[in-house]
């Protein structure tokens, strides 16, 4: 409830940075879940925060995919106005990667069964190329709307383009390339693939170049 009356208006205008967060919660949810059992009867209080912590993990998860799904689907279907497909398409990829995570599930518990360093090597790995590939999407989505980040990249590039100018080493076809690394592909190279304040989690896989942000 506090995080949909806090970040809710950003969900809209942030929905690539709010859908890897959401990714990220769940991870860190389901981490803190598996690792509850495992700090003993001697330690029941941490048993309770960590079965807590990861239950509002994954409720933050929830409301924020839930969210940027909605905003996502909607720049989607924006030419085509085919919004009601793209759900359709959506929903039964889904389905699909569930049936194979599943049995994929089955057979590591069954190869790792009795034996926790390997079940969590098996975590830790699978977690790792999660969060690399959402990552890899994220960078490769292009939306040609203004935010937070797309204007202070603007801005930062302003500001660079006339300390060249007042250097003179603004060179001929310049132009051409300026607009091209303004463009919405080109700030969606380089722009921060999480909220304001939070792109610091995803060291060392990716390290925030932009706009100082403030």
């Amino acid at each position: 409830l506090v995080f949909t009356l806090v970040k809710g208006r950003h969900l809209d205008a942030e929905a690539k940075q709010w859908r890897l967060f959401a990714d990220l919660a769940n991870n860190a949810g389901m981490a803190m879940e598996l690792a509850a059992p495992l700090v003993g009867n001697q330690h029941r209080g941490w048993f309770l925060a960590l079965a807590c912590a990861g239950s509002v993990a994954r409720s933050l998860c929830g409301c924020a995919a839930g969210a940027t799904r909605a905003a996502l689907t909607s720049h989607f279907a924006r030419h085509r106005r085919n919004a009601a497909d793209i759900a359709a398409k959506e929903g039964s990829q889904e389905t699909a990667v569930t049936l194979v995570g599943m049995c994929v599930g089955v057979l590591a518990t069954t190869a790792t069964d009795g034996r926790i360093g390997w079940q969590w090597a098996v975590f830790v790995a699978l977690t790792v190329a999660h969060v690399c590939c959402n990552v890899r999407a994220v960078r490769a989505l292009v939306i040609d709307s203004l935010n937070r980040e797309r204007v202070r990249r603007l801005l930062a590039r302003y500001d660079e383009t006339l300390d060249d100018v007042r250097r003179g080493s603004v060179t001929a076809g310049a132009g051409a390339r300026i607009i091209a690394k303004n463009s919405p592909r080109g700030l969606a190279k380089d722009e921060a693939l999480l909220p304001v304040g939070m792109n610091w989690v995803l060291w060392p896989w990716y390290s925030y170049r932009g706009a100082r942000e403030e």
